[in-house]
């Protein structure tokens, strides 16, 4: 039993702690990577107090000015490493206890200076979207918020606001991991190029709006946003729209977040709504809610909170399987006017991944390039399309613990091949095909398995995974399907290369994964000795320690060996 609880809890961990975290010593082991910047405080590492009670300790910061801004900051995120994320979508997350009340804040700074503050959507103080409040005394509290990054390197920033001075919060279990969604929906969204033939058009002629580069969220040369001229006051229709012509393509029906900055006159309003067009032509439409600076109490309006500074606003909601959508930006009513210029910058649609493991069934996947239709826990993929494609946009794959993936199918047309296509660690998209038995020669549910118990690139939490159906060519290899008939697909299983009992008796876990600085093995016995050696068998370090620097390696694939077996893993 003490093997499955410790099985569950890396389980857990993987999932809190994406593979992507880019901060070092985020359990906090040390002070070793965090330090006082700026203002004044003390910063100090308190092994008596640890969020997760068995992996160090925590970060004492003591403010020392009365109203003052202390903070201390994560050192540099490397070029290195960013690039490897590249901009984007990203969150930070970290778990903060203290006095009730005290304030904190967050912040992401880069290489010119400029800051991009988090936004908190609860425990507010004062309404103020960048600070939110420890609820509860002495209780740990997670604290995140989903930020755009758009430089190669970045340094994070905490902070303690208030309570008077000498005020101690605790700090633990710090991370920064770019958010692993289906690919962004909004071509431009950062308007580093002029609108023309991009997609983002003022909602009707008549409106008065243009691409400029006066004004940009995010200040880079080149860069720019979208003006939108409210040129009647109470007008409730202004707006800018861009169309995503194939949502489908990301997930279909699902939960969505819309995240966009404005930029206007103070009480200026703003709405945000998503139009769908089904494949059948329905036409439908979503009003964003908003949960902050709302208008009358009315969550479909959001209301700019400061003059002329640049605000973000998000709003999460459900799609339905749709042809294309679009979404529409409006600047609703002026209280002081007409002909007030309202800007939006970095606007960002995509879909919501879900923190759960993938199941064994497929009534959560989503037909790409083809379409299907569910019976009980039968998804039957119809072949009216070149490359019809089952994928899973929610879920991921743990692939500390699975080595085989199996999937029962009926085929009911003639051709003869799957693929599992998977997202490796740098991006890329990586194809294993097996044959299958046409339906002419086979007309039962049978199971094929996919081994994946040496492929070195296989390696994390896998997400956006799909099946593809397949033809075998004459001149070798597997092209494009015969556009006739259809694949019943039944149940997939992801197993591990070894029988449960024999899992429990010998693994061992390395977290995280990937990794750049620092990785932890987690093993029942102490003072093992553990090796790791690259890809041509030469060893490279040898310790007993069980948190071990890999700083000093290449980026690439590396085997890790203790008595109990090997593992591979990642240096990013």
């Amino acid at each position: 039993m003490r093997n499955f609880y410790i099985l569950t809890f890396f389980m857990f961990f993987m999932f809190s702690y994406s593979q992507y975290n880019l901060i070092s010593n985020y359990t906090i082991e040390s002070v070793n990577n965090f330090a006082i910047v700026g203002e004044s405080g003390t910063l100090a590492f308190d092994n008596t107090i640890d969020h997760t009670e068995n992996s160090g300790g925590s970060l004492k910061f003591t403010n020392q000015a009365a109203d003052g801004l202390d903070n201390f900051k994560a050192d540099q995120i490397s070029a290195t490493e960013m690039a490897k994320s590249g901009a984007g979508l990203y969150l930070l997350k970290f778990y903060v206890r203290g006095p009730q009340n005290a304030r904190v804040k967050a912040a992401i700074s880069n290489g010119n200076g400029v800051f991009n503050w988090a936004e908190f959507s609860t425990n507010l103080a004062n309404s103020d979207s960048n600070i939110t409040r420890i609820k509860t005394a002495d209780t740990w509290q997670e604290v995140s918020s989903y930020m755009t990054l758009v430089e190669d390197w970045a340094t994070v920033k905490l902070y303690n606001t208030s309570l008077g001075a000498n005020t101690e919060i605790h700090y633990d279990d710090i991370s920064l991991t770019k958010v692993n969604s289906p690919k962004e929906l909004v071509d431009n969204n950062s308007f580093n190029s002029d609108v023309s033939g991009s997609g983002w058009e003022l909602g009707t002629t008549t409106f008065v709006g243009e691409y400029t580069t006066d004004v940009d969220h995010t200040n880079l040369i080149g860069s720019g946003s979208f003006k939108l001229v409210h040129d009647d006051a109470g007008s409730t229709s202004d707006h800018i729209k861009f169309s995503a012509t194939n949502p489908s393509n990301y997930g279909g029906a699902g939960t969505y977040v819309l995240t966009f900055w404005v930029y206007s006159t103070q009480g200026e309003w703003i709405k945000a709504q998503v139009s769908h067009s089904a494949a059948d032509g329905t036409q439908s439409s979503t009003q964003c809610q908003f949960s902050e600076s709302l208008v009358g109490g009315n969550p479909e309006m959001t209301r700019v909170a400061q003059n002329n500074i640049w605000q973000k606003v998000t709003s999460t909601f459900t799609m339905p399987d749709s042809g294309y959508a679009t979404v529409r930006l409006y600047s609703v009513k002026s209280t002081s006017g007409s002909n007030i210029d309202t800007y939006f910058d970095d606007i960002s649609l995509h879909r919501v991944v879900s923190s759960e493991q993938a199941s064994t069934d497929f009534t959560g996947w989503e037909a790409v390039n083809a379409t299907s239709s569910i019976n009980s826990t039968i998804h039957s993929l119809n072949m009216d399309n070149g490359n019809p494609t089952l994928t899973n946009f929610d879920k991921y794959i743990d692939t500390s613990i699975t080595k085989y993936i199996k999937v029962s199918l009926k085929n009911n047309s003639e051709n003869d091949g799957l693929s599992f296509i998977y997202t490796r660690w740098d991006g890329s998209l990586k194809y294993l095909t097996i044959p299958i038995d046409p339906g002419s020669t086979n007309s039962n549910y049978q199971e094929y398995t996919f081994d994946l118990s040496d492929d070195l690139e296989f390696v994390g939490n896998i997400e956006n995974f799909s099946l593809r159906v397949r033809k075998s060519k004459s001149s070798g290899g597997y092209g494009v399907v015969t556009e006739t008939g259809s694949v019943d697909f039944q149940t997939i299983t992801y197993s591990p290369t070894a029988s449960i009992k024999d899992i429990d008796a010998k693994s061992f876990y390395i977290y995280p994964n990937p990794a750049s600085k620092i990785i932890y093995v987690e093993s029942e016995i102490d003072n093992e000795i553990i090796s790791i050696y690259d890809l041509t068998g030469r060893k490279l370090i040898q310790s007993k320690a069980k948190f071990i620097d890999i700083s000093q390696l290449s980026n690439g694939v590396y085997i890790l060996e203790l008595d109990k077996g090997v593992q591979k893993f990642i240096k990013k």
